[in-house]
This record gives C-alpha cells, sequence and structure tokens, in this order.
C-alpha cells in the first residue's frame, strides 16, 4: 500500500486496529531525526518511562499515543 492509497482511503482507517508500537514502527520510515530517536527511546524504555516520554509529548507533533 502506497502513501497515496492510504490518504484516499482515510488515515485513520488504515492505523485502525494497529498497535502503539506498529504505528510508531511505521512512522520511523518517514520522520526526522528528533523524531526517530524519540521513537527508539520509547521502544527501549521501561513501562513507566514510556508514560513520562507518553504524557511529555501529548498534543504535540511528536505525540507518542
Amino acid at each position: 500500500m502506497n502513501i497515496n492509497d492510504i490518504w484516499k482511503d482515510g488515515v485513520a482507517k488504515h492505523i485502525q486496529g494497529m498497535t502503539q508500537a506498529e504505528r510508531l514502527d511505521n512512522r520511523t520510515k518517514n520522520c526526522g531525526s528528533f523524531e526517530l530517536a524519540l521513537i527508539r527511546a520509547w521502544f527501549k524504555a521501561d513501562n513507566i518511562n514510556k508514560k513520562i516520554l507518553e504524557a511529555a509529548f501529548k498534543n504535540t507533533n511528536f505525540d507518542l499515543t
């Protein structure tokens, strides 16, 4: 599936049913270096630190939820 198909069908429909980890993994393919580092940190973090990262970037361009 290419990006045009995703936009045509709707992003929400495309990510429906995906886990948080799957959505973040998809974002790593086209993101910048800061966002990539942030996502990699999320994958390496334990559950407590994942929640801290999610709260710190909630409602920003780097939202991890």
